[in-house]
């Protein structure tokens, strides 16, 4: 299997189209939702009608797996990824 050579800098920085980013809101949603399914006892649900609460315990989240994004980034995406799921016509668990 022939290997494909590494995207060069610019073009991961090139802006998402509105296609790309509704996917991508899309498996944050999947994943939130699947998180308050699946989850333990010890760990809470992600309420996802309190955007800043879960924009924290994601921030948290990533930082546990070493990444790290603001929880003011990840609330104003959970707004977006809601506002698109509201305009598609799901509802929110």
């Amino acid at each position: 299997i022939q290997q494909m050579p590494p995207k060069s800098a610019d073009a991961l920085d090139k802006p998402l189209s509105r296609e790309e980013r509704e996917k991508l809101l899309s498996i944050i949603y999947g994943l939130v939702i699947s998180h308050n399914h699946t989850r333990r006892s010890s760990v809470a649900e992600i309420d996802l009608s309190k955007t800043w609460k879960a924009a924290e315990q994601i921030e948290s989240m990533a930082l546990q797996a070493g990444m790290k994004v603001s929880a003011k980034t990840i609330d104003r995406r959970l707004k977006d990824m809601l506002d698109m799921i509201e305009i598609r016509g799901k509802t929110s668990d």
